[in-house]
């Protein structure tokens, strides 16, 4: 894994300052079409979707489920127990496209808040990376609620999964998450405010390469988070917690950028990266390698970490920040 020169990341916390005037410029869109409780949750099965969204879901040539509620959507979960996602591909593989911009909101009053989510969840295993399950947003995406103090969209009264010991990050509320053989794509532009990890990919296994195949494949192509527009990340500042603007477990994450070249988006990101690394015990499950890339090409953004408890601010190993189109290895 390359590493990031100390001076360069130094230089991008710098920018910190003008990257939260930026966000603080943000208006509220005005939402029309809304959905709200837990019956109301996009599950990327026909005979179920069907049923609650009616006209406004269709079937493309290739199978995809497009949803277009022509206008702009609110989906909102609020104070309930283990509240169902928002917008979940539960059909692996299979594929879910909104075209409409999406609001999501979701509190939950224990620990299972997961806004979006595509791909396996725990209790699969050995999956093929070509049975894949997708979420796309041709869309902005705001996960962002004006109404609660620090206008976190995704929040839970348990950050712990309640292990009262437990003070890592795997079970806090998640705005984003792709599992095994998941994708989500975001076109458009993404805002959100997360009271815990806001992009997740968390492959938990590994994963064969194809159907049939006895070979893994690349860990980083077990599960994957793209945003192809401007993107605005919110996540605590906090002492005691290790809340996470992005959290990789394996897979890819790419902001503003892929593996080769940033691009020309407006990226501001509040909040600890963390790309994982597998442990080399040769055990199939748990963290995979992953690897995150950020394109920040301009001088009006950066992206600023916030130190996990009792450890300096940093970005840790798989992370890669790309600067003016050239590549910057991370301390």
């Amino acid at each position: 894994m390359e590493k990031f020169p100390k001076k360069s990341w130094r230089t991008k916390l710098a920018l910190a300052v003008t990257a939260g005037i930026l966000a603080a410029g943000y208006v509220p869109q005005t939402f029309a079409a809304s959905y709200s409780g837990n019956n109301n949750t996009i599950w990327g099965m026909q005979s179920e979707d069907s049923k609650t969204f009616g006209s406004n879901m269709s079937v493309a040539a290739d199978g995809s489920l497009v949803f277009d509620f022509g206008e702009a959507v609110t989906f909102e979960n609020s104070n309930v127990a283990s509240p169902k996602s928002l917008v979940k591909n539960g059909n692996v593989p299979g594929a879910v496209v909104i075209k409409s911009d999406f609001t999501g909101i979701m509190h939950s009053k224990d620990y299972s808040a997961m806004a979006i989510q595509a791909g396996w969840l725990e209790g699969n295993f050995d999956e093929a990376v070509d049975k894949r399950g997708s979420v796309t947003f041709d869309g902005n995406v705001t996960l962002r609620d004006k109404n609660v103090k620090g206008e976190w969209g995704v929040t839970s009264d348990d950050l712990h999964g309640g292990f009262l010991t437990y003070k890592g990050a795997r079970w806090q509320p998640v705005g984003i998450r792709a599992g095994l053989c998941g994708d989500v794509i975001i076109n458009g532009n993404l805002d959100m405010a997360v009271k815990g990890s806001a992009l997740v990919t968390d492959p938990y296994y590994k994963a064969v390469k194809t159907t049939g195949s006895t070979e893994y494949a690349d860990d980083l192509k077990t599960s994957t988070i793209t945003t192809n527009g401007d993107v605005n990340i919110d996540t605590p500042e906090d002492d005691t917690e290790a809340f996470y603007s992005i959290a990789n477990y394996g897979g890819t994450i790419n902001v503003n950028a892929d593996a080769t070249a940033a691009r020309d988006k407006t990226v501001v990101i509040k909040g600890n990266v963390l790309a994982m690394r597998d442990d080399g015990h040769g055990e199939p499950y748990f963290y995979r390698t992953g690897q995150v890339n950020i394109g920040l090409t301009n001088a009006g953004q950066a992206l600023l970490t916030i130190p996990e408890p009792n450890r300096p601010a940093r970005l840790t190993c798989g992370c890669r920040i790309m600067q003016y189109g050239t590549t910057s290895p991370s301390p």
